[in-house]
């Protein structure tokens, strides 16, 4: 079953809110929208093929690129880290 976003939840969710993309044992893709305190808000009905897949279904329900938490893929790079010289 698929649910049709409501017209205010399509709006940005709040920075405290955080959205997640992972992947299953399968390999399939689902997204998650969780709130600060970690109580799930929003989840997909289905998982799908490929991540983008499941970023546009997301963004149904209000995600946007530009918004923090997508789960384990940072948009920053990070720099290797140094460690202690021996």
């Amino acid at each position: 079953m698929t649910m049709l976003p409501l017209e205010a939840e399509t709006a940005k969710a709040p920075a405290k809110d955080k959205w997640t993309f992972s992947a299953d044992n399968a390999g399939k893709w689902r997204w998650s929208l969780h709130t600060a305190e970690r109580l799930l808000l929003r989840a997909s009905s289905e998982a799908y093929a490929n991540r983008g897949d499941a970023v546009k279904n997301a963004k149904q329900y209000g995600y946007r690129e530009a918004d923090t938490g997508t789960g384990s893929f940072p948009t920053t790079k990070r720099s290797p880290r140094k460690g202690p010289s021996r």
